[in-house]
């Protein structure tokens, strides 16, 4: 994955050195991770950046449309790199773990809106349950 800011993508003033790592840092990320995740490795090339700006970029890349917030409870957000393909979260509300899944879901994409008037701009689709570890976990208690 490039980390690179287009050119083409209007970032605000200009793409500094803070938020062309933060993009790098969620290119990559093995998984989702939060603003303390990513402050901490920015933080090994940066040491002087606060929270606050990784904060603020998080938002400036967010509203470009380079990145995606994934919005777990009202307490807990994740980042990603956004890939354009539509997927979906399990969330595991034992451990945190989230687990990406990719599903058709064009049938329903295409009538529900259609039938009720409704005009989608983005989906939000996660799951929420016991991952396969927990499961076995809370039935051996």
């Amino acid at each position: 994955m490039n980390s690179t800011i287009p050119a083409n993508v209007q970032i605000g003033t200009r793409a500094s050195r803070q938020r062309q790592a933060v993009l790098e840092v969620l290119s990559k990320a093995k998984g989702h991770m939060s603003a303390v995740d990513i402050y901490q490795k920015v933080q090994k090339k940066f040491p002087k950046v606060s929270l606050g700006t990784i904060y603020r970029n998080l938002k400036t890349l967010r509203e470009a449309g380079l990145i995606e917030e994934i919005h777990l409870d009202e307490h807990t957000h994740y980042y990603e790199i956004k890939t354009g393909g539509e997927h979906y979260h399990l969330l595991c509300l034992g451990c945190g773990k989230v687990v990406e899944f990719k599903y058709p879901l064009e049938y329903m994409l295409s009538n529900v809106p259609e039938a009720s008037g409704f005009r989608v701009l983005n989906t939000d689709l996660r799951f929420s349950g016991y991952c396969a570890a927990c499961s076995k976990n809370e039935d051996s208690r």
